[in-house]
This record gives structure tokens, sequence and C-alpha cells, in this order.
């Protein structure tokens, strides 16, 4: 006889999976990779699943995706070659690297840039690529003095924080 789950597509194996290791209500769930190899359209509704069924439940998570850990879990521990290297809530990992602020922006016309105006006091780095400044920032507070000095030389402003992935390639470094 053959297993008729077999014929679905692997997101929904992996959602049968899931429902399959609740029904008997278990106190601790432990889930392996449940998104890898998935499409992100799957991915996403596998993590908004496990969200949804966490409630008061107690469930180990293992991933090599950051972005996954921060979004689903509480509390992470970082492992490398089976050791832990620290423990904490994804907030107060990220806190333990010191991680710049980096804005990113875009340059209208970067001929007429000029970088003096936004070499300030907090402005640790700039490097310019083309019509993209990126600038390394010691706190967010500057962000409209930088933008102020590019003057209308702007298109788009996006900023990026330490993430999940930084904390474990710093913590795996000095391991």
């Amino acid at each position: 006889a053959t297993d008729p789950i077999n014929t679905f597509s692997k997101g929904m194996r992996q959602r049968i999976g899931i429902v399959r290791a609740l029904v008997h209500d278990p106190p601790i769930l432990i889930l392996d990779e449940p998104t890898m190899g998935l499409d992100p359209a799957t991915a996403a509704s596998i993590r908004e699943l496990i969200r949804e069924l966490k409630g008061d439940k107690t469930m180990i998570l293992c991933t090599h995706y950051m972005e996954e850990a921060d979004y689903l879990c509480d509390r992470v521990a970082i492992l490398n070659q089976g050791r832990i290297l620290d423990v904490g809530t994804p907030r107060e990992l990220k806190s333990k690297i010191k991680g710049d602020l980096i804005l990113e922006i875009g340059l209208v016309d970067p001929s007429r840039v000029d970088l003096n105006p936004i070499k300030i006091e907090g402005v640790k780095n700039i490097r310019l690529d083309g019509d993209r400044l990126e600038i390394s920032l010691e706190d967010r507070s500057i962000i409209p003095a930088v933008i102020g000095g590019l003057g209308g030389n702007v298109y788009s402003v996006n900023t990026k924080e330490t993430s999940l992935d930084d904390v474990f390639i710093e913590m795996v470094k000095g391991s």
C-alpha cells in the first residue's frame, strides 16, 4: 500500500507533519528545519502556522535561517559545532554585538554629491557605489542631518540594522 501523503507537495507534507505532531498535544514540540527547501510563499505559510500553533507550548526550532528564528522565537541559542555560544532573546543577542546602523541612500545625480556636509560626528564610514551611498552611523538621531546635508539629491533612503545573521557570524568568528 502506498502512502497517500507522498502524493502531496513538500509544503503540504510539512504542514501535515506539524499538525500530526500536535495531535497528541505534546508539551514540547521539536521542529527541525520546517521551511527548508520550500518556495518563499509556502515557507511563509508554514511560519504563520507555527506562530498560530505556538500559543503556550514550548517549541524548539532548529534552523539555519536566522531571519526565521528572529521572527518565530522568543529565545534563541546560537550554536557552533554542537557548542552553545550564547542564549537570549533576539533583541538581547543583537545588542551584544556592536552593530552600526547602515543608511542606504539612492542619489539622483551622483556626480554632484558633496560628501563634506555629511562628515559629521557619528558618521563612521561613507561609501559611494554608483548612485548608491552607504553610510555607517553610530546613532539614528543624526539621520535628518545626513539627509539634509545631501540637499535634494536623494531619491530613496533605507536603513539596515544588526540582524541575527550578523550576530551568528560575529559569534562564530570569535569562537
